[in-house]
């Protein structure tokens, strides 16, 4: 996953003392490389891209952790090691990253390839603390992970492959819903509700084709059933 720190607590006031993090999830491909600067895509040139894309700065550089040692990407640890934007004496401002898949080794007429990606987003309400909303970023992006390694996604398939037939016949409604949650699906199903972050937060068995809603808060929200997953709104 690519994502970058706050350089601040209150990441400079827009969003209080819990901002939010967001970040990209690489989902069938490993990272090869992710750049972070600020710098316009308007000043940059075919240099400064494969630049970028090699996993060097802009203008040539060579990233280099807090011991001088070179990088392609942040890996897991740096952080426990001492690496921090204001240990590396960077300027607190925007930044703009740039991430690549690994280079491939052929690429003939007709060939199709296929880059699986999510953007994940998560909260945290715990205060002075400038790395827990990334501490939360990285639980979504397993959950993540983790669903979409289920799924066997073919490359520009609207369903799931493997179970095409069943997700075509899996449907909620209404959505958003207030009260409750028609479903077509089977009496007695098991069913689990989830946050997109991968909380559960009720789960039971589909009684009269409907699940009550009333006592979720107003959001976005996963129903995972044996059929699949669906999204739906919970919207009074």
């Amino acid at each position: 996953m690519a994502y970058v720190y706050n350089a601040d607590l209150i990441d400079n006031g827009h969003y209080g003392l819990t901002p939010p993090a967001a970040g990209v999830v690489l989902l069938n491909k490993p990272l090869y490389a992710h750049v972070s600067e600020n710098i316009s895509i308007n000043d940059l040139n075919g240099y400064n891209i494969q630049h970028l894309f090699n996993g060097r700065l802009a203008y040539g550089s060579i990233q280099v952790d807090h011991e001088g040692e070179p990088f392609m990407h942040f890996c897991p640890g740096m952080r426990d090691q001492g690496w921090t934007e204001s240990t590396q004496g960077n300027v607190p401002g925007d930044r703009k990253s740039v991430v690549s898949f690994p280079p491939e080794d052929w690429f003939g007429p007709g060939d199709v390839l296929c880059y699986d990606y999510a953007v994940v987003y998560a909260e945290n309400s715990v205060e002075n603390d400038i790395y827990a909303p990334v501490d939360s970023l990285i639980a979504v992006a397993e959950f993540v992970r983790g669903f979409f390694d289920e799924q066997h996604f073919d490359c520009f398939a609207e369903y799931v492959s493997t179970d095409e037939q069943q997700l075509e016949q899996l449907s909620v409604f209404p959505n958003p819903a207030q009260t409750f949650l028609n479903v077509s699906a089977e009496e007695n199903t098991s069913f689990a509700i989830l946050t997109l972050d991968g909380k559960e937060v009720k789960s039971g068995k589909i009684n009269h084709a409907t699940i009550p809603v009333d006592d979720l808060p107003n959001g976005c929200y996963l129903l995972r059933l044996s059929e699949g997953v669906v999204r739906f709104i919970k919207q009074d």
